[in-house]
């Protein structure tokens, strides 16, 4: 037994394993390109493909929210989709949100722990390099909540998959 537990302690193979186990991690999160795995309910998707390239168009985005009171994880990191953009026109009708004159939610009286909760407020053009973005289930926690997300918050754009 105790031969057996040296051969594995001598073996490179051995620290070559532990050593992935420990690399892997780190090197995931800077690939450029990558699957990940949402836990949101805010969207019909849990799959993504997950890329770096900011310059390329997308509907999704993967960011760091806003800090607010409203979120207890200073950590947490938000996918949603981008309904309204710079330049673009923002009015908000009470809880009614409009982007260019088109419906883009509501927002509730409430969260998801039946407390009041402040919608964000706002009538006219998106500032540069922000955006507001939402998802589709009625209580996602997003824009409509916490206002705009700066590009700087962005740290990958996204691709449902499924």
């Amino acid at each position: 037994m105790l031969s057996n537990l040296r051969f594995v302690f001598t073996n490179k193979l051995f620290y070559i394993f532990i050593g992935l186990i420990f690399i892997i991690p780190f090197l995931y999160k800077k690939l450029p390109i990558r699957i990940d795995i949402t836990q949101q309910s805010s969207l019909p998707y849990k799959l993504w493909l997950t890329y770096e390239d900011l310059s390329i168009e997308s509907d999704y985005i993967l960011f760091l929210p806003p800090i607010s009171k409203y979120i207890s994880n200073p950590d947490a990191q938000y996918l949603k989709k981008i309904v309204c953009k710079e330049d673009d026109f923002l009015d908000v009708n009470e809880k009614n949100y409009f982007c260019n004159g088109k419906y883009i939610g509501t927002a509730s009286k409430y969260d998801g722990n039946k407390n009041e909760i402040d919608n964000f407020k706002f009538n006219g053009i998106i500032p540069k390099d922000k955006f507001f973005v939402v998802g589709t289930h009625p209580l996602s926690h997003d824009s409509k909540y916490f206002g705009f997300v700066d590009k700087s918050q962005i740290l990958r754009k996204a691709i449902p998959l499924f």
